[in-house]
């Protein structure tokens, strides 16, 4: 990993304030198992030391601390939701690379100003449940006012805190990240939290920026803490199966995963 990365949304997109910690984390931090049962024998188990808790990393910290700051959500839809931007520009393509079903329950992880969250609720229909989950009580917010103001009704919202969603376990079809996961201060334990809250088989689909040294902008290896492969290996250690990668984006990697049935 990069030296930024060792350094150091949840937010679409990406002053001075402190940031909030959380309480100290537990030691039940682990990945969840796939299997039903452990395949190591229960001596092997019992002599496992336990998982050394997940420090916060400290580019995420970083960058979320203008989100802190501030509480403008209107200032940030005119960032997020403009022309030029790809995930905006092609946000209609990527919902149909997500082959969302009527009736499935999605999660919307870092709503930020909404750019998906109503296309996603369209996408579900009436007999579906989309969830907006963000960290950020201003984004929830304005997102539910977006969705009031638009006779949309199929949307819950979930305040989730930097190491957990807050979403039910097994609760998902699919859990959509778009350039969020570089926000996430714990992804270890995030991702633990992802992978409770879907059902077996169900997807994570998730968008991100290429952070790559020798071809990307400063600004985004700055910003970004891992490259695409990097990210990769943090979603398949966490017991997700890499399953596709649409070829939509250029500035974004987008690859989506299930997890295992």
């Amino acid at each position: 990993m990069r030296g930024a990365a060792v350094l150091l949304v949840s937010l679409i997109g990406c002053s001075s304030a402190p940031v909030v910690r959380e309480p100290a984390p537990s030691t039940d931090d682990a990945v969840p198992s796939q299997a039903d049962a452990p395949s190591d024998p229960p001596s092997a188990i019992a002599s496992q030391a336990e998982p050394l808790p997940e420090e916060p990393n400290p580019v995420a910290v970083r960058i979320n601390a203008k989100y802190e700051a501030s509480d403008d959500a209107r200032g940030w839809e005119k960032r997020f939701e403009r022309q030029g931007r790809e995930v905006h520009d092609k946000r209609e393509a990527v919902v149909a690379a997500l082959k969302i079903s009527p009736g499935d329950a999605v999660a919307d992880v870092g709503v930020g100003s909404g750019l998906y969250t109503l296309r996603l609720a369209e996408a579900v229909g009436p007999t579906g449940t989309v969830f907006g989950v963000d960290v950020q009580d201003y984004f929830l917010a304005h997102v539910e006012a977006k969705a009031k103001d638009a006779g949309v009704e199929n949307i819950t919202f979930v305040k989730a805190a930097q190491r957990s969603s807050n979403l039910n376990p097994a609760s998902l079809d699919l859990v959509f990240i778009c350039d969020v996961f570089h926000h996430v201060e714990y992804p270890r334990t995030y991702l633990a939290s992802l992978y409770a809250a879907l059902e077996p088989g169900g997807r994570m689909a998730v968008i991100d920026y290429i952070a790559e040294e020798g071809t990307s902008e400063a600004w985004v290896l700055d910003h970004v803490r891992a490259s695409p492969a990097e990210f990769r290996a943090e979603f398949e250690a966490a017991g997700f199966v890499f399953v596709e990668a649409p070829e939509l984006l250029e500035e974004n990697f987008f690859h989506i995963y299930q997890k295992p049935k």
